[in-house]
């Protein structure tokens, strides 16, 4: 938890949508609070995850590659990156 509670909320909010499979509304969330939260990793990986399962490779590879960025070694991120790389 963060000491944000519209952040807590954006992050909870579009971790279901993507676990009901309501990737492309998830990702119109996080890219419309990109600018807000560009320092937390959650939303990355979160736009890593949607993007993957809608096979946009590239676009998830990106948003993972930034989530590593923010906080290196992060097991849940690197398995997710493997999933982009070779799946």
């Amino acid at each position: 938890m963060s000491k944000d509670p519209l952040l807590d909320e954006l992050i909870q909010n579009t971790s279901k949508l993507i676990d009901y499979g309501e990737f492309k509304k998830a990702i119109s969330l996080l890219e419309e609070n990109l600018d807000l939260y560009e320092d937390q990793y959650l939303i990355f990986l979160n736009l890593g995850r949607a993007y993957l399962n809608i096979e946009d490779t590239q676009s998830s590879i990106q948003y993972l590659n930034r989530a590593l960025e923010l906080l290196p070694e992060n097991l849940e991120t690197l398995e997710l990156m493997g999933k982009a790389y070779f799946d």
